[in-house]
């Protein structure tokens, strides 16, 4: 059995860049736009505690989801937003005959 981290420094660090250097870069770009806009946000209500707090939130999920996200890229092909919410549709194709 393989044994990976679940949580990744260097995601917690660098964020959705570190998302763009393993080639994940629309989940980056989605990222850094909810970055901007929470900052906007946040800088228009004026509080420091709210953008300490988005701060925070984005290093989290960065962290514990980039692990997983590009395991499924690169194991399993699959470079979904919600891979476990897809369902595994069976085409005409692939159904038995019987």
């Amino acid at each position: 059995m393989e044994r990976f981290s679940r949580v990744s420094f260097l995601g917690a660090c660098f964020g959705p860049f570190y998302y763009l250097w393993l080639g994940m870069w629309r989940k980056a770009i989605v990222i850094i736009t909810i970055i901007v806009i929470a900052e906007l946000i946040a800088d228009a209500i004026g509080g420091k505690f709210i953008e300490t707090v988005c701060r925070a939130a984005t290093a989290g999920y960065c962290s514990v989801s980039v692990m997983f996200d590009y395991f499924n890229k690169v194991r399993n092909g699959d470079n979904s937003w919600f891979p476990w919410l897809v369902p595994d549709f069976q085409t005409p194709e692939d159904t038995p005959n019987s």
